[in-house]
C-alpha cells in the first residue's frame, strides 16, 4: 500500500511540474491558446475613427494571435515579451514567451472615406468571438449614424456631457462598417497643423552605425518660417540637407536642439539628416533612437536596418515600433513602422564569420627526376565574405605557383609549414590551384606524400589521383584517411 501511494506521489509531481504551475515556476505553460476582447471603445475624432481595444492573451511561446484587419496602429501598450507583426493590413501579436492571461492594449485609426459631408469606415475587423460588445463616443455635430449599413435610430444615441454615446454588439461575421453625417459648421479659421511623415535607415558599417533620415513636414491651414528637432544624446550629425532653410544647433535645458529658419513661409518642407553613432568594436550592443520633430501634431514612419559588413543584427527591444514582415527584403535585413516618436531600438550586433565547404582534387604526377603534385581547391563560400584562406602543408615540396589568390606567404611552424593565400573579397564559389614540385636522384628510397589540407574550414573532402610516367610505378606503403 506505501509503495502504491509513493507511486501516484510521484506521478502527480511530475504531471504537476510538466504543467508548469508550481508557484516558482517562471514560465508556466498554459494548456490552451486563447485572445479574448476585455473592452472595445469606438471614437470619432475630428472626422477621424479611432478603435481601442483590450485584449487577454494566453498562450505558448511562438503562438501568434491576430488582433486587427483594415485598421492602422495609432499606440499599444510595450511589453518586452510581445512582439508586434504587421503583415499587409493585419496586426498580429507573436508571444516569445509563454503567457498566462496577459493584458495588450492597442489603439487603432482609420481615416474615413468622405462624400460631401458623409463619412464612411468599412472592411475594418477584430477576432470572432461570441460577445464583443462596444461604445461609440462621437461629437454631438453628427446628426445621422450608421452601423453596418443600418441607419441608428435616433433614440439609441444618448448625451453623454458634450459628446454623444451609442452602445451596441459587433455581430459575428469579419468585418464591420460605420457611418455618419456632419453637420456643415459656418466657416471658421483654422489652427495650423504639423504632421511628419519619417523614412529612416540605419546601416551597420566598418566603426559605425549611420543614419540616413528623410522627414516630410506638411503643415495645414497654415505655413511656417522655422522648424525644431531635438537630437539624441550620442547622436553625431554629419549633414542637413534642405532647401531655403538655413540650420543651427544649440543646446537648451540640457536638450540638442537643430533650429532650422527661413526668410519666406513654407508648408511643405522635406529635410535630410544624416549622422552616425560610434562602433568601436564587434560583439556589441547599441540603444538607438532619431532626432525628433518640435512642435508637431502627428509624427509616424518606417524604419529599416541592414549591413554592409558581416554582421547580425539582433534586435532585443523595439519600444514604439512594429516589425513588417516581407519577402522582399535581403537577409539579415529588418524593417518597422511605428506610428508615432519617440521610439527605442536596442540592438545587438555578432560579427558573421564566413562558411566555407571545400571540394579537392589532388593529381601526383612521377617523372625521371622529379615529383609534381597539383592541388586544386573549389570553394564554396556562404554567409560572409572570405578574404583569407590558410592551408596546412606537410613534406618537403616546394610551391612553385599559386593560382586564384591575391597573394600569399608560408611559415614555418613546428611541423609542418602554413601558408596564408590572401584574396579578394569573396562569396560564392572560387577555385585555387597550388602547385608543387620535388627533384628526386635517388628511387630506391621511400618519399613521403606531399600533404596539403585547408584550414578553418567547416568541410573538405576530395580526390586523389597518381600517374608516373614510362618505366615508373608507384606503390603506397601506408594510406591514412583514404
Amino acid at each position: 500500500m506505501k509503495k502504491l501511494i509513493y507511486l501516484c506521489s510521484a506521478l502527480l509531481l511530475c504531471i504537476t511540474s510538466q504543467a508548469g504551475f508550481w508557484p516558482w515556476s517562471k514560465d508556466p505553460a498554459p494548456t490552451k491558446n486563447e485572445l479574448r476582447i476585455t473592452a472595445t471603445h469606438f471614437e470619432i475624432v475630428d472626422q477621424q475613427f479611432q478603435a481601442h481595444v483590450d485584449y487577454q492573451l494566453t498562450g505558448n511561446k511562438d503562438k501568434l494571435f491576430e488582433l486587427a484587419r483594415g485598421m492602422q496602429v495609432e499606440s499599444f501598450s510595450n511589453h518586452p515579451h510581445i512582439e508586434l507583426i504587421r503583415q499587409g493590413n493585419t496586426y498580429s501579436a507573436k508571444l516569445l514567451k509563454n503567457m498566462l492571461e496577459q493584458k495588450v492594449s492597442l489603439s487603432y485609426r482609420v481615416a474615413p472615406t468622405k462624400n460631401k459631408n458623409l463619412y464612411t469606415v468599412k472592411n475594418a475587423s477584430l477576432p470572432l468571438q461570441a460577445l464583443r460588445p462596444f461604445t461609440l463616443t462621437l461629437p454631438s455635430n453628427l446628426n445621422e449614424l450608421h452601423f453596418n449599413h443600418k441607419k441608428i435610430p435616433a433614440d439609441s444615441i444618448i448625451p453623454v456631457g458634450e459628446s454623444l454615446s451609442f452602445k451596441g454588439n459587433l455581430p459575428m461575421q469579419q468585418n464591420f462598417s460605420f457611418a455618419w453625417r456632419e453637420i456643415v459648421p459656418k466657416a471658421l479659421a483654422s489652427k495650423a497643423l504639423d504632421i511628419v511623415t519619417i523614412k529612416s535607415q540605419i546601416t551597420v558599417v566598418s566603426g559605425a552605425l549611420q543614419f540616413d533620415l528623410l522627414y516630410d513636414w506638411s503643415v495645414i491651414n497654415g505655413k511656417r518660417k522655422e522648424l525644431q528637432f531635438e537630437l539624441p544624446e550620442d547622436f553625431v550629425l554629419t549633414n542637413i540637407l534642405v532647401n531655403q532653410f538655413d540650420s543651427k544647433e544649440e543646446k537648451i535645458d540640457g536638450k540638442r536642439l537643430i533650429r532650422l529658419t527661413s526668410r519666406t513661409e513654407h508648408n511643405h518642407i522635406k529635410i535630410r539628416l544624416k549622422g552616425e553613432l560610434s562602433l568601436t568594436q564587434i560583439p556589441a550592443t547599441k540603444s538607438l533612437t532619431i532626432p525628433q520633430p518640435l512642435n508637431v501634431l502627428k509624427t509616424s514612419g518606417t524604419l529599416s536596418l541592414k549591413t554592409n559588413i558581416p554582421v547580425k543584427i539582433i534586435p532585443e527591444n523595439t519600444a514604439g515600433l512594429i516589425r513588417i514582415e516581407s519577402s522582399r527584403l535581403p537577409k539579415g535585413s529588418h524593417y518597422y513602422s511605428f506610428p508615432s516618436l519617440p521610439i527605442k531600438l536596442d540592438l545587438r550586433l555578432k560579427e558573421i564569420n564566413p562558411v566555407v565547404d571545400v571540394n579537392a582534387n589532388h593529381d601526383l604526377v612521377v617523372s625521371e627526376n622529379d615529383v609534381r603534385h597539383l592541388s586544386t581547391f573549389n570553394l564554396e563560400i556562404r554567409e560572409a565574405a572570405l578574404n583569407e584562406l590558410h592551408f596546412k602543408l606537410i613534406g618537403d615540396f616546394i610551391p612553385v605557383a599559386v593560382n586564384g589568390a591575391s597573394s600569399y606567404e608560408i611559415e614555418q611552424m613546428q611541423g609542418y609549414r602554413l601558408m596564408r593565400v590572401r584574396l579578394p573579397e569573396l562569396i560564392g564559389k572560387h577555385s585555387i590551384t597550388i602547385e608543387q614540385e620535388r627533384s628526386v636522384s635517388d628511387w630506391t628510397q621511400a618519399h613521403a606524400y606531399p600533404s596539403i589540407s585547408c584550414l578553418d574550414v567547416r568541410s573538405e573532402r576530395g580526390v586523389l589521383t597518381t600517374s608516373a610516367t614510362q618505366g615508373f610505378s608507384i606503390d603506397f606503403e601506408a594510406t591514412n584517411g583514404l
